[in-house]
């Protein structure tokens, strides 16, 4: 029997005791906060319609929701690699399922996990798609989620058949109410006992989920699921290819509790206790989920090093779908399955790429001066580490790190045992550059693969293992990204553990020149003569062989990182001098093609231009430079006025920009940034007010008369909370906002109008807090909405808020308290409790500061329950 012959074949009763429609509906339409949509609307009163007459309409509208929800699976399964195990401890309905929170998109997962299965028979010719679907529709729980999903349009429908809309900032205890009914009537329900997405063991569990079990005299199963965060990072779509792993634990009953009361201590120790259970199948998942990943690199070993690689493509988030990068991803991978055949093919693509790379790196565009040459054979395979200078380097390696007695300058035509394939120089690659179309192609068949730098990235590794297993070498930079010197300090230790677990040496290598060549840009590279000098010096190998089996700390592992790098700038400054061998470094090494380019050049007497001097560019090159920046393949960030060009500027951003030096030229400057602010200012609050109903309680709490500097100081959930804030007060409000939105074209320069800047970006990016520090000595406003997860995040961040307070005395903190914004869509209501100004702060010990800062977060928390409070009494 089919679903749809299921579904035609169930009475009412049984319609009635599934859907639960009517308690979803009356619920959607108690909640002040869910969108008035008209789609939504419309499909609600349809719904509400039929309940009363044609109630199998309502229950076909249930059916296409979850087949919907099921199709959208099966749509993601093309990346996730879902694994279910102990789904024999779920017991017979109802049942109170509990698991943890990572991502929205557990909400299809979970609810497909929690069903039994069967094969999808609709059509004969689908079958061999083996495609799975819910087998009985009854099955799937009732979530309890966040009724800001239900404002999404259209979405909020589908959800409504699976999903139960709960105000969380409010303690809603009719959800619970509604929860008992639920269970009373024979649905499975699943909740989030953190109530919110946690990565991290850091949000404390709510007590209603044992509540409800004891109250209803239901077994609670504990869920414990990994893998969903790491491959959609955060949002709703897979991102890359990878597993999940949803283990089920046994039931837990509290048979000793029910029919007494239970005091609030023993709810708070059974609740701890059910989350560690989750942990424990959270941890469980974890080591399933690597002996899953191991086996899938198990099952790669023996296959060809070209199919390896393509399988790490595969596997990127942002891979280039375009036909052409799709169709040679699958030409390389077919062909390396070839036993003779795929050696040649591999030969043949390899050599175009090395005839591109002679015609770019000639004679008349560089003087390359190689040393050292003959190290490379001394220790085959091995990991050549070097530093960064431009992605010139990746061309320059790949190309004359080949001895010429081991390559026939005319490609990898024909493999023999002295000319093969093998030859090829691999070299790890930032995962940006896979990223892009084309030339992503062109690394692949270069001898490129792509590493996730910053992460513990194991399938890069593991391509490394397998080119060291087959006798290829390996180029590997430690210090991950482009410097135009050498940090001896900022090498990884990627290298040296490599060279440990494989036993094989590093040759250490340095390069020199790429830097000052790539920096005039990509046009002058392209247009001979010029006779950029590069200098390539090629150390002896080092061998890490006794420290194999020791137990290395991280520091022992540094310390031989910065002995490596110290090698490799001797290299470069010539304090270590390679042994030239005139067979390998001489006139002998050179392939035919680079002497003949040398003759010709020689005979036509082309002039060499001079390094010092500026060459002037034309439309051509700054066209291109634009192209090589965008991608990030330039050697540093171009500049202009002396000045880094954060924003990408629209015609309106240069035209603001060209007024106001015009402005400061004549000494108008304040006056037209009054203007400017006064004209942004007027839009936002007329957007605000037209669109949301906001309401600020407490504005004379901000002492805009005093001679103070002021910083307004809440715990905010969406960016949209600064634009609120920026139309608090008519005074202007200095925010910090993230680089990404302030970089943004034509809202940039409305931004900086408002008095924005932006945040810091990493640890040594000391200038916004510079401008911070300035702007409160000025006595000015700025405001600091932080967006920290988890209590402990949010205490170290007003920690160091008081600290700037203390810095920059005499200096105020005023507490906000914000509700409504988490529904982006209006109408919504949204409410601002500003609380009373604390300072001037006194000088404080550390452990005082972080003491203080505990109380100021309760204060962010009273005032944010107060303003949900003041919200709801609106209404």
């Amino acid at each position: 029997m089919t679903a749809i012959e299921d579904f035609l074949s169930m009475n009412r009763n049984n319609l009635d005791i599934i859907h639960n429609s009517q308690i979803i509906m009356d619920r959607l339409e108690e909640i002040e906060g869910i969108s008035r949509n008209p789609i939504d609307v419309a499909i609600r009163r349809i719904r509400r319609q039929s309940l009363k007459r044609y109630p199998f309409v309502d229950s076909f509208i249930d059916f296409a929701s979850i087949s919907i929800l099921e199709t959208i699976l099966r749509i993601f399964d093309r990346r996730v690699n879902a694994v279910v195990e102990g789904r024999e401890n779920i017991p017979s309905a109802p049942v109170i399922f509990a698991s943890n929170h990572e991502t929205e998109t557990e909400h299809l997962y979970l609810a497909r996990a929690c069903c039994s299965l069967r094969d999808l028979n609709y059509f004969k010719f689908l079958q061999f798609l083996n495609l799975k679907g819910i087998a009985n529709k009854s099955e799937v729980p009732i979530f309890f989620a966040k009724y800001q999903l239900f404002n999404i349009p259209l979405v909020g429908s589908i959800l409504a058949s699976t999903a139960f809309p709960v105000e969380r900032e409010l303690r809603d205890a009719k959800s619970m109410e509604i929860g008992s009914l639920f269970l009373q009537r024979g649905s499975n329900i699943m909740i989030y006992p953190e109530g919110t997405r946690n990565v991290e063991k850091q949000v404390k569990a709510k007590s209603g989920v044992v509540r409800l079990a004891i109250q209803n005299k239901v077994p609670v199963v504990p869920i414990g699921q990994v893998g969903l965060h790491d491959l959609t990072k955060g949002s709703f779509m897979p991102k890359k290819k990878g597993t999940w792993v949803c283990t089920f634990g046994k039931p837990i009953t509290y048979e000793q509790y029910y029919d007494r009361e239970v005091s609030y201590s023993e709810l708070r120790d059974l609740t701890e206790e059910l989350m560690e259970k989750i942990e424990e199948l959270k941890a469980h998942g974890l080591i399933r989920m690597m002996e899953i990943e191991e086996a899938q690199r198990a099952a790669l070993i023996g296959k060809s090093i070209n199919e390896i690689v393509v399988n790490k493509f595969e596997k990127l988030e942002k891979k280039p779908n375009n036909p052409f990068d799709f169709l040679y991803r699958k030409f390389v991978n077919f062909y390396s399955k070839l036993p003779i055949i795929g050696d040649y093919a591999d030969a043949f693509t390899h050599s175009l790429i090395r005839l591109g790379m002679d015609l770019l790196v000639n004679p008349l565009t560089f003087n390359i001066k190689i040393t050292g040459r003959e190290n490379l054979i001394k220790a085959k395979p091995a990991i050549l580490c070097s530093n960064h200078e431009s992605f010139l380097d990746i061309g320059i390696y790949g190309l004359k790190l080949v001895p010429n007695e081991l390559l026939n300058y005319y490609g990898y035509l024909f493999p023999s045992p002295r000319n093969d394939v093998n030859e090829k120089i691999w070299f790890m690659m930032k995962r940006e550059l896979a990223q892009f179309p084309i030339i992503s192609s062109w690394t692949l068949s270069a001898g490129g693969f792509p590493i996730a730098r910053g992460e513990k990235d194991k399938d890069a590794i593991f391509i490394s293992k397998e080119l060291l297993k087959n006798n290829r070498n390996v180029v590997v930079f430690p210090q991950q990204t482009t410097y135009p010197t050498i940090d001896v300090d900022s090498g990884k230790t990627g290298a040296i553990r490599l060279a440990i677990e494989t036993g094989r040496p590093i040759i250490p290598l340095s390069i020199k020149g790429s830097h000052n060549a790539m920096h005039t840009g990509i046009w002058n590279l392209l247009v001979p003569p010029k006779g950029y000098p590069i200098e390539i010096n090629i150390g002896e190998p080092i061998y890490y062989g006794k420290y194999q089996g020791q137990d290395l700390s991280y520091d022992d592992y540094k310390k031989m990182t910065r002995e490596l790098m110290v090698k490799i700038k001797d290299l470069q400054d010539g304090k270590i001098t390679p042994h030239f061998n005139p067979n390998y470094d001489g006139e002998a090494s050179k392939p035919l093609i680079a002497k003949m380019l040398e003759r010709a050049g020689s005979l036509l007497r082309l002039p060499r231009v001079d390094l010092q001097k500026d060459t002037k560019e034309n439309f051509i090159s700054k066209a291109l430079n634009q192209i090589t920046d965008f991608l990030g393949i330039t050697s540093t960030q171009r500049k202009e006025d002396g000045q880094k060009q954060f924003a990408k500027l629209s015609p309106i951003d240069k035209f603001i920009s060209k007024v106001k030096k015009r402005g400061e030229k004549y000494g108008l400057f304040p006056f037209l940034d009054n203007i400017f602010y006064r004209v942004a200012k007027n839009a936002v609050e007329l957007l605000v007010h037209s669109l949301y109903d906001f309401t600020v309680r407490g504005k004379e709490n901000i002492p805009v008369d005093q001679n103070v500097g002021i910083i307004l100081l809440a715990h905010s959930k969406t960016t949209i909370d600064l634009i609120f804030g920026n139309a608090l007060i008519p005074e202007k409000i200095h925010f910090m906002i993230d680089k990404k939105t302030y970089e943004q074209p034509v809202l940039s320069s409305i931004l900086q109008s408002l008095g924005f800047f932006r945040k810091t970006e990493h640890p040594d990016d000391f200038e916004p807090l510079l401008d911070l520090k300035f702007k409160l000595k000025e006595k000015k406003l700025v405001g600091i909405f932080a967006k920290a997860k988890g209590r402990e995040k949010l205490i170290r961040t007003v920690a160091g808020v008081l600290k700037l307070a203390i810095e920059g005395k005499p200096t105020v903190v005023v507490p906000v308290g914000i509700a409504g914004t988490e529904t982006p869509f209006p109408p919504v209501k949204v409410h601002f409790e500003i609380g009373e100004p604390i300072g001037p702060i006194p000088r404080m010990k550390r452990k005082k500061r972080y003491e203080y800062a505990e109380e100021v977060a309760q204060i962010l928390k009273n005032l944010q329950d107060k303003a949900f409070a003041a919200r709801y009494e609106r209404g």
